[in-house]
């Protein structure tokens, strides 16, 4: 019975948390040129917050990754040792 909830708790947090926050974070992709501010420097700065966003986004992404692999292998161990 463990097990079970083990794998859907594992595979909810790989599937729908991880990788959504992956997709949402990291793969939004948009040209350098396209973050044009007011001058030099505000576009060096506007560069600068969008790299420490997806930062971010990049390690709660893995925290999640983390958290329902983690699920995953208890679920594993759970019904291993039931047998």
């Amino acid at each position: 019975m463990q097990s079970r909830f083990f794998v859907g708790y594992g595979l909810c947090f790989v599937l729908l948390f991880g990788d959504g926050m992956l997709v949402v974070g990291q793969l939004r992709l948009r040209w350098m040129m396209a973050w044009k501010g007011g001058d030099i420097d505000q576009t060096l700065l506007l560069h600068l917050r969008q790299r420490n966003l997806r930062t971010k986004f990049y390690r709660v992404a893995m925290v999640l990754l983390l958290v329902g692999l983690s699920g995953y292998l208890l679920s594993l161990v759970f019904y291993l040792s039931v047998e």
